[in-house]
């Protein structure tokens, strides 16, 4: 089955804020948080972890990797719950050091401030993105035990980032995968985001194929329910990949290698006509410049 919507997807697991750029939360013993969303819906996610932990506080926030609709309400997000644990891929704590990273994630966390009616949301904050400061850095293949009987392994999935971790949950059979599983529209258009290396993106996602989930909790937009729904996913995932790299390549072919009018082509193609809510254009625009660059210089070393 695939969800659209917030609310509890199971036992003790729930999607907070908004569908199109969720929270999750894991419910128990030490209640974890995965991924801080926008910084403009900071308050929802607030206020929905606040109605189902009734008083109790969140111990962690884990970070799927360091973009501004994925960390944007961390800073928020602590202010309300102190001892909150941030835990994140080193990478991105040196990503977040970087003063030109900070300002790119500032600037694009200002657009969707605007564009609240459009995700169907209300409580819209205007504030602006705030730095924050990481509390456990995540080594390879990590297991981070939450109770007896309950872990949280930190599996790198390379390829959207370079940072890009995804969390899977084997007690329950959830995987939180971020960014490095495509992300599906309304229209059932699956977008693949290989911003810094298509062949780890496309090995990212073999390996997730091979962990059996029973909920697969892609970045944006829905979740995913039932293996042989994820299953199903995965592998529309995969050959979507295979077709947005030809796509790319073709588009490259016929536009000389020009970037600009690649990614012109690009979006009119896949952007301009795809329903709200969708990527903001800001933000789309410089991921997909990000994929069509890692695809020209891809095929200039295969040359």
């Amino acid at each position: 089955m695939k969800l659209r919507s917030t609310g509890k997807i199971a036992d003790r697991f729930y999607v907070l804020g908004s569908p199109d750029v969720p929270v999750f939360l894991l419910d128990g013993a030490h209640p974890a948080l995965f991924d801080a969303g926008f910084r403009a819906f900071a308050g929802l996610y607030e206020q929905d972890i606040g109605n189902i932990l009734c008083g109790r506080a969140p111990e962690y926030l884990f970070l799927t990797h360091g973009h501004y609709d994925h960390i944007g309400a961390v800073r928020r997000l602590k202010a309300a719950w102190p001892r909150l644990k941030v835990v994140a891929h080193a990478k991105t704590v040196k990503i977040l050091a970087r003063k030109g990273a900070l300002r790119a994630i500032s600037d694009l966390s200002r657009e969707p401030a605007h564009l609240g009616g459009k995700f169907g949301v209300v409580g819209i904050e205007e504030h602006e993105f705030e730095p924050f400061t990481t509390d456990l850095i995540l080594s390879p293949s990590q297991m981070i035990p939450l109770e007896p009987d309950l872990t949280i392994t930190a599996l790198l999935t390379p390829g959207h980032t370079q940072d890009a971790v995804s969390y899977w949950i084997p007690q329950m059979k959830i995987l939180i995968a971020g960014d490095a599983v495509g992300n599906e529209d309304e229209r059932g258009y699956i977008t693949s985001e290989f911003l810094v290396d298509y062949d780890a993106f496309y090995a990212s996602l073999e390996m997730i194929s091979q962990l059996n989930a029973e909920i697969l909790c892609p970045g944006h937009r829905l979740v995913v329910t039932g293996a042989p729904e994820v299953r199903i996913y995965l592998g529309k995932c995969i050959e979507e990949a295979a077709r947005h790299l030809t796509m790319v390549e073709d588009f490259l072919e016929r536009e000389g290698d020009d970037i600009s009018r690649t990614v012109a082509r690009i979006k009119a193609f896949e952007w301009d006509p795809a329903p709200w809510p969708k990527q903001p254009e800001k933000a789309y625009f410089l991921n997909t410049q990000a994929k069509v660059r890692t695809i020209l210089e891809r095929k200039q070393m295969r040359r």
